[in-house]
C-alpha cells in the first residue's frame, strides 16, 4: 500500500516536471524571439571644469567597450567625451565628480589599485573614487550583482590616467590595514 501511495505522487510530478522542461526548452518558432534589448537611451552630464577636461577626456577614451556582459552604449552629446553609459540598464560613468568625503568609520573598497566608496540611491549604488585629484563616479543599478566586478573593469584606466591623490583618506593609507598600496 505504501508503494502505490508513492506511485501515484511520483507518477504525476514526474509527468508535471517533464512537461514544464518541454516547455521551456523547445526552440521558438520562426518570427517568436526572446526579450527584446532596450534601445539605447542617451544620458547626458555637465561639462567637467575646463582644467580637467583633457584628462576626463584621456579616461573615457580608455574605458573597454564591455564592462563583463555591459555593452557601451551613447550618451548625449557634447558631454560625451566626458562620461560613458554601459549596457540596459545603464551603468553610467562620469568624470570631474563631485568629490565625496569620508569619515575613519566609512567603509571603502580598493579595487584594482584604485579605492571607491559607495552610496545607495534608490535603484543603483554609487561608486566614487575617493583616492584621486578628479574624482569618478560610476552609477550602478542593483539589476547588476557584484557590483565590484563592473568597477574592476574601469580601475585599471582611472590607474593609469588619473593622479593618486598626496592625502589619501584613511580606508586608502597603508596603517589603516588596507594593501595593495
Amino acid at each position: 500500500m505504501p508503494y502505490a501511495i508513492a506511485t501515484a505522487v511520483a507518477v504525476p510530478a514526474a509527468i508535471a516536471t517533464g512537461v514544464t522542461l518541454w516547455l521551456v526548452s523547445r526552440p521558438q518558432p520562426a518570427g517568436e524571439s526572446g526579450p527584446v534589448p532596450a534601445a539605447p537611451r542617451p544620458v547626458s552630464f555637465a561639462p567637467p571644469a575646463p582644467e580637467r577636461a583633457s584628462q576626463c577626456q584621456a579616461l573615457i577614451g580608455r574605458l573597454p567597450a564591455n564592462l563583463l556582459e555591459a555593452a557601451h552604449r551613447p550618451v548625449a552629446a557634447p558631454e560625451d567625451r566626458f562620461a560613458a553609459a554601459f549596457g540596459a540598464p545603464p551603468i553610467v560613468v562620469r568624470c570631474d565628480a563631485a568629490k565625496r568625503a569620508v569619515d575613519r568609520t566609512d567603509l571603502v573598497y580598493l579595487v584594482s589599485g584604485t579605492c571607491w566608496a559607495t552610496q545607495p540611491a534608490g535603484n543603483s549604488t554609487t561608486w566614487t573614487t575617493i583616492d584621486r585629484d578628479i574624482a569618478v563616479s560610476v552609477s550602478v543599478p542593483n539589476h547588476y550583482s557584484s557590483q565590484g566586478q563592473y568597477i574592476e573593469g574601469l580601475a585599471g584606466a582611472v590607474r593609469e590616467i588619473l593622479a593618486r591623490s598626496e592625502a589619501l583618506p584613511y580606508g586608502c593609507r597603508a596603517e589603516s590595514g588596507v594593501s595593495g598600496y
